[in-house]
C-alpha cells in the first residue's frame, strides 16, 4: 500500500527453498532493505487451461546466505 502511494517500503526479506512441499529448508537467503520495483500477475482466463504465473523483482542493498537449521 505504502509503495502505490509513492512512498518507500524497505524491507527485510527472507526467501527459504525447501527440499519438497511442506519440506526443511535447505538453502535460506537474507536481503537487506529490500524494495519491490516490479510486479507482474497473470490474465485471469477461467477458459484458458494455463497456470497463473507471477512474477515479482527485487532490488536490494545486501544479500547474505544463511545455513539451514
Amino acid at each position: 500500500r505504502a509503495v502505490a502511494r509513492g512512498k518507500e517500503d524497505e524491507r527485510c526479506v527472507t526467501i527459504a527453498q525447501l527440499d519438497s512441499p511442506d519440506g526443511e529448508p535447505v538453502n535460506i537467503w537474507q536481503l537487506e532493505r529490500a524494495v519491490a520495483i516490479r510486479w507482474t500477475g497473470p490474465a485471469l482466463d477461467a477458459r484458458s487451461p494455463d497456470i497463473a504465473f507471477e512474477e515479482l523483482e527485487i532490488h536490494y542493498e545486501s544479500i547474505a546466505w544463511r545455513a539451514s537449521a
